[in-house]
Formats: structure tokens, sequence, C-alpha cells
């Protein structure tokens, strides 16, 4: 259904405006880029709309002109939703609130006249929009992207490519979490017969670590605590501790799966600071617990395995009720 709607507005003289979510990682950067840049590598007019910055580790990926040229400011989006001659797609965004727009912006593209298509594989997915094309089986937006541009038969490239290889292969922890099957393998023998270069993407997300980040690795490590008899791992970051390491919040990527790591981890936790109180990321091993129900909980949700959450109050308040979330789903599994 999805392809047959997205192939009714081809060649339809529409502008095609694409998102994803706030704190964009390489999964919503890489499926919004890809899916931009095959749409206009097919004549389509199509855009990237960009509110954050693109994260630091994934610029090299997106450094080509015709990528880098798909970015459009949320300033330039009035004039082109005044017509209503528009599509949106939003990929890689599990619930509305967290598309990466202001709350205006986002009501002028709800009252234009054009229909969103909502793409996606978190479990968590609310289907908030017009089209929602959510796959909870894929391992990421990006295998669902590379299904879908095969299926329109739109242009590809190694650039293109590249983006969606980064977007799977860090969405599965470098293709190890057992959300990897042979589909999600068969979408990256896709990718890389498309020119993707796994050296190079895999140096850039994972071999091009600045000092910056190793430094607040360390804070974290220093605020780790762990108790090896619930099996519950936390760390915390706050806005001093980014000062100190003259960081910024992308910068932290990676340190929940640094946590997880250490043997006899059930549920890792990472929580810092954000401008109106905290984020908490939660990973657990091999399903031994289902994180998204904790995450939604307070609000948030993800994935069995990684999920997420927004809390507020002080940083005792915040780590008091999401470890007693966790611990409490823990016992409740050793009764089960």
């Amino acid at each position: 259904m999805i392809v047959e709607r997205l192939k009714s507005h081809l060649s339809s003289g529409k502008y095609w405006l694409v998102l994803h979510h706030v704190s964009p990682d390489s999964d919503a950067i890489g499926s919004s880029f890809a899916l931009a840049a095959c749409l206009r590598a097919a004549g389509e007019k199509a855009s990237v709309v960009m509110r954050d910055a693109v994260p630091s580790r994934l610029e090299r990926i997106v450094a080509s002109k015709d990528l880098t040229d798909l970015i459009i400011a949320e300033h330039e989006l009035y004039s082109l939703l005044e017509n209503g001659n528009v599509i949106v797609v939003v990929t890689d965004t599990a619930t509305e609130n967290r598309i990466n727009s202001t709350a205006q912006v986002w009501q002028a593209i709800r009252s234009a006249q054009t229909e969103i298509f909502n793409i996606d594989h978190h479990v968590s997915n609310t289907l908030w929009a017009d089209v929602n094309h959510v796959v909870t089986e894929a391992a990421s937006c990006c295998q669902i992207i590379v299904d879908i541009i095969g299926q329109l038969g739109l242009p590809k490239s190694p650039a293109i490519a590249n983006l969606l290889y980064a977007g799977m292969l860090d969405d599965t922890g470098r293709f190890c979490f057992s959300s990897v099957n042979g589909d999600v393998l068969r979408a990256a023998s896709i990718v890389l017969d498309n020119g993707a270069d796994p050296e190079f993407v895999a140096g850039e997300l994972y071999w091009s670590v600045p000092e910056k980040v190793l430094l607040l690795r360390k804070i974290a490590f220093d605020h780790l605590e762990f108790s090896s008899d619930s099996g519950l791992a936390l760390t915390w970051l706050a806005d001093e501790d980014f000062t100190l390491a003259n960081a910024q919040p992308e910068d932290s990527e990676g340190v929940v799966d640094e946590i997880r790591s250490l043997k006899g981890v059930k549920v890792a936790v990472f929580i810092r600071q954000i401008e109106d109180g905290w984020k908490a990321s939660l990973r657990t091993k091999a399903g031994i617990c289902d994180v998204n129900r904790i995450a939604s909980l307070f609000g948030g949700g993800g994935h069995k395995a990684a999920a997420g959450c927004r809390l507020v109050g002080s940083l005792d308040v915040v780590k008091s009720d999401i470890s007693s979330a966790i611990l409490t789903a823990l016992h409740d599994l050793s009764l089960s």
C-alpha cells in the first residue's frame, strides 16, 4: 500500500518534504537523506527539513554537495506550504511530538492540504499520520527505505548507499543485535552492491572518536552505579559534565551501549540532562527485559531491547524513579 501511495505522487509536480526525529541518529539521518536524495535524483523536488545539526560523526557521510543541498531550513517551508502542493514523509519517528520541527512549523504542515507519511520500525509507534507504514520486524528504518526505493525503482548512488548502510550498521549494533536476520543482511548486501563503502562508514561512526568523547565516557564511567545482584547498571551526565569535557549532547552517543557491555548487566540506563529535565536511554541484553514497556511508563518508548523516555525532577528523583521501575520489572521476571 505504501509504495502505491508514494508512487501516485511521483511526477505530480509536488514538493517532497522529508523529516525525522529530534536529536537524529544514524538511522534518522540515513533514512531521511537517502529517501530525499533518491527522489531528487529521479527528478522530483525534495528536501530534508533540518532543525538539529547533522551529528559530527555523520558529517563526512553527508558531506557531498548532492546531499547537503537537500537541507532546507524551517523558515523556508511556509511559502511551500501556502499552496498545499506538498507531500510530507517522516522517517524513524514513533510519535508526533518527536518530529524535528517547532510546534509552529508542524502546525503549519498539519494545516496544509497535504498527505503525511509515517515510515518507521518502532513497536511504540502510535500510527499518527495519514499513511502509516510501520514495520516492527525491521531492524532499522533504513532497511525499510531500501525496500521502498527498490520497489519505486528510484535511482541509487554510492553516497545514498553509505547513508543506508550507516543507519543499518548503527541500529543493529554493527549487525550484532538479536534483530539481525536474513532480511537485514539481504538489505545490507543490496546497499553494498550499490556502492556502500563499509570501511569508510565504520571509520566515521566508530574509529574517528574525538578526545572529548572519550573524556565524556570517562566521566560517565566514574558515575557508574552497578549492582551485580540485580543486574542494573546506571550512569548519568549533567550539564557541568558536558562543559568539563567541552562536549555536546551528541558526543554522549554510545555511552549506554558501553555500559550494557559490562558482564552481569541485565538492564543499562544512561541519563543525561536536557533543557527541560532528563533523557533516559534504556538497553537490555538478548531480550532479558522489555525496556520499551518500562519507558512507556514515563511516556517514552522504542523497542523491546532499546528504548528511551524523558523525566523531570532532580537527578536523585529521576534515578530513583527509573531504577524502581526497572527493579520491579526484573523482580516480576524472576517470579515468572
